[in-house]
Order: structure tokens, then sequence, then C-alpha cells
């Protein structure tokens, strides 16, 4: 008789990449400027995620992560501004 043991794991990866915005962008402004000018980052980002090593579980404490059911998760954080939120 043969029995089938199956393990699914999750693992995740998180990244980070800085950019420069205008000072003159307020942190109203701040989440609507980041989505105009996603060039800024997206290549960074894919950089710093091929670079991330894997760690075991869904990763939602490193960091203000609040979507859980998603497969990924971005979001933005300014100390100067003190803000941040979901892009």
């Amino acid at each position: 008789m043969k029995v089938k043991i199956s393990l699914r794991s999750v693992y995740y990866k998180v990244a980070q990449a800085e950019v420069e915005v205008p000072n003159h962008i307020t942190h109203d402004k701040l989440d609507e400027y980041l989505l105009e000018n996603d060039h800024l980052y997206t290549e960074k980002i894919d950089q710093a995620m091929s670079e991330a090593n894997f760690g075991y579980g869904l990763g939602m404490d490193d960091g203000d992560w609040t979507d859980k059911e998603d497969t990924s998760e971005w979001r933005y954080d300014c100390d100067k501004l003190k803000t941040g939120g979901h892009l």
C-alpha cells in the first residue's frame, strides 16, 4: 500500500527600494505621485526581490502588511511626511 504525504509551506520575500520625491509633494498627494511614477522604483524593487532571501510564513510580521489573503502587497512609507499606505 502506498500513502502520499504532502506538505504545503508558504514562503515570502520582502524587497525595499528608496526613491527621491520632489519636496513639493504633500502627504495627501504622495500615493498619487508614486503610482504615476512607478518607473522610479519598479526596476529597483525587481532587483531587490531577486536578491532577497526567503522567509517562512506569510511575512505579515515584517512591516505594516495588512492584506493577508493577497499573494502580494505594495506599500509606501515616508518618515518625513509621517505617512504611508498601499499602492
